[in-house]
């Protein structure tokens, strides 16, 4: 259910958006979107997952856990503060920052929901569905929907959808603070060294993945601009869209064309008679 609700925000959002914006600004929010994808795996370096195992392990495991989730909490913060300060020095050194908010904006929503994720693997463990599902609906379909409601109501630019995707994304982090209680960053020595270095060889063939999935983005905008990438980003679904359909068609098995056309069944040989040659 968690990750229908994360496809779901951008599959609702996309058609609206992309009749509400010019090519240019919505190529702005595609890639915008594309660069949290790739980030957000870049600054998890894999820890999630170890939350989620260390709460399992031993009598002090949930105390483990809610120690690496606010370390990691603390490092999304860090680094997505980072990521702001330079895309916003270098965008003012090219005197471009109004026409490069929505990706800052985009680099501090990826701090936001790297500390969402820290967050949602404890409540993983703790088999708390209903807050699990919650936050991520907060921090997916519902950020999309009031981009979507920003760019018509407010001003049809990349950046209204991403500062208003941001404020939704800002308060489900302060709910999912709330749901998930952390604890002290490095209350057990040594736990924190040693759930990066299980953690961080995962790390490269994550951001292949997604690379290899979203790097066309990266590639197609700073090769011919953010119009061009909105209007590939228009018509992908178009072409993508009957592939997947495609996948779910029922195959025709490779006996079918041999089987004999329906029929009554040939009558039983009498009792006794001769059987014939094989």
């Amino acid at each position: 259910l968690a990750a229908v609700a994360q496809g779901a925000g951008p599959l609702i959002t996309q058609p609206f958006v992309q009749r509400t914006l010019d090519p240019e600004q919505w190529g702005r929010v595609s890639f915008s979107i594309s660069l949290v994808s790739v980030a957000l795996i870049v600054i998890l370096v894999g820890l999630p997952l170890i939350i989620t195992r260390a709460y399992f392990d031993g009598p002090d495991g949930p105390r483990k856990a809610a120690s690496l989730s606010a370390f990691g909490i603390l490092q999304s913060a860090g680094l997505g503060l980072l990521g702001v300060g330079a895309a916003v020095a270098l965008a003012a050194a090219a005197g471009r920052l109004a026409d490069d908010l929505s990706t800052v904006i985009a680099l501090a929503v990826v701090g936001l929901l790297g500390g969402i994720q820290m967050c949602i693997s404890v409540l993983r463990a703790q088999h708390r569905a209903l807050a699990f599902v919650g936050i991520t609906i907060g921090a997916q379909t519902l950020g999309h929907l009031a981009g979507l409601a920003a760019v018509l109501l407010v001003s049809r630019t990349a950046a209204a959808y991403m500062g208003a995707f941001a404020v939704v994304v800002a308060l489900t982090s302060a709910a999912s603070l709330v749901a998930s209680r952390p604890g002290r960053p490095f209350a057990f020595p040594g736990l924190v060294g040693s759930a990066l270095r299980t953690s961080a060889p995962m790390l490269p063939h994550s951001v292949a993945l997604v690379l290899m999935l979203q790097g066309e983005s990266f590639i197609l905008t700073a090769l011919h601009g953010p119009a061009f990438y909105g209007r590939y980003g228009a018509m992908l679904p178009m072409a993508l869209g009957p592939l997947a359909v495609a996948r779910f068609a029922p195959l025709r098995p490779p006996t079918a064309s041999s089987n004999p056309p329906p029929g009554p069944a040939p009558a039983a040989p009498p009792r006794g008679a001769p059987r014939p040659p094989a």
